[in-house]
C-alpha cells in the first residue's frame, strides 16, 4: 500500500492537503458561513463552467470508464467495479439510512437564513439527503483510478485537479455544502484504496489480461457446431480438441 500511495502521491497529497485546510476552516466557522463566502465568489463564466464540469460526477461517468478498462487489465475492472460497490454501499446508507433529513444548502438557507444565494439559471436544486456528496465520490473514485493507469505525474496531478473542480461545482452551485464535498472525496479515493488491498489477496493470473484479450482466447478455443461430431457434445469436443498434440 505504501508502493501504491508513492506512485500516485501527485493525486493523494494535493487531496490530504485540500481536506486538512477545508477540516481547519470547517473547525473555525460554521458551514453556512464558509458557503455564504464561496457563493459570493461568482461570474457568468463560472455559471456555464461549473454547470458542465458537474456532468463528470454523473453516474453515467462510470460507463466511459468501465469501456476503457476492457482494453486494459482484468485487475483494474475488477478494482474499479469494487470501489463503485463500497463507495455507493457508504453513499446509500448516509443519504438513505443515517442522515436523510440533512438540508442542502438551498433549502437550509431558505428555512434559516435571511441571505439570498446566487443561484445558476437551469440548474435543478435538491433540497435534503446531503452528506456526503455522491458527485464528488464518483469523481474521485473516477479519476483516482484513471491516476492508477499512469505514469506521468502531471496527469495524475491533472486528475486531481478534475476530481476537485467536480467537487467544487457542487458547492458553487449550491447543492451541497463543503463537508458534504470533504466527505464525498474522501469516499471516493478511499474505496479505491481500499479495493487495491482487497486484489491483494484475490488476484488471479488471468486478472493480468484484459477483458478483451480474455473474449478472444474463448472466441478462438470454440469448435464451430459444424466440425463437431455426431453423438459428442460442445464441452467433449473442446475437451477431445485440449488434449490433440
Amino acid at each position: 500500500m505504501k508502493k501504491f500511495v508513492f506512485r500516485n502521491r501527485f493525486f493523494l497529497i494535493p487531496q490530504a492537503l485540500f481536506i486538512v485546510i477545508s477540516l481547519v476552516f470547517i473547525s473555525l466557522f460554521p458551514k453556512v458561513e464558509i458557503h455564504l463566502f464561496l457563493n459570493q465568489l461568482h461570474a457568468p463564466v463560472f455559471d456555464h463552467f461549473f454547470r458542465l464540469v458537474t456532468y463528470l460526477g454523473n453516474g453515467l461517468f462510470y460507463l466511459a470508464v468501465f469501456l476503457f478498462l476492457m482494453q486494459r487489465k482484468f485487475k483494474f475492472f475488477i478494482v474499479f467495479i469494487t470501489a463503485i460497490l463500497l463507495s455507493n454501499l457508504l453513499v446509500f446508507v448516509f443519504k438513505q439510512a443515517l442522515l436523510p433529513d440533512m438540508y442542502r444548502p438551498s433549502k437550509y438557507f431558505e428555512l434559516y437564513e435571511t441571505h439570498q444565494l446566487h443561484f445558476v439559471q437551469g440548474v435543478k436544486l435538491h433540497s435534503i439527503r446531503s452528506f456526503p456528496s455522491g458527485h464528488t465520490t464518483t469523481a474521485f473514485t473516477v479519476f483516482l483510478m484513471l491516476a492508477t493507469l499512469t505514469k506521468n505525474n502531471a496527469t495524475k496531478f491533472s486528475f486531481f485537479i478534475i476530481a476537485w473542480l467536480t467537487g467544487y461545482s457542487r458547492i458553487y452551485l449550491s447543492q451541497h455544502f463543503l463537508i458534504d464535498v470533504v466527505a464525498g472525496s474522501v469516499v471516493g479515493s478511499g474505496s479505491i484504496i481500499l479495493s487495491f488491498k482487497l486484489y491483494k489477496y484475490y488476484k488471479m493470473p488471468w486478472m493480468r489480461k484484459s477483458l478483451t484479450r480474455l473474449y478472444r482466447k474463448a472466441r478462438k478455443k470454440r469448435i464451430p457446431a459444424r466440425e463437431i461430431p455426431a453423438g459428442i457434445s460442445l464441452q467433449e469436443a473442446t475437451l477431445q480438441k485440449r488434449d490433440l498434440p
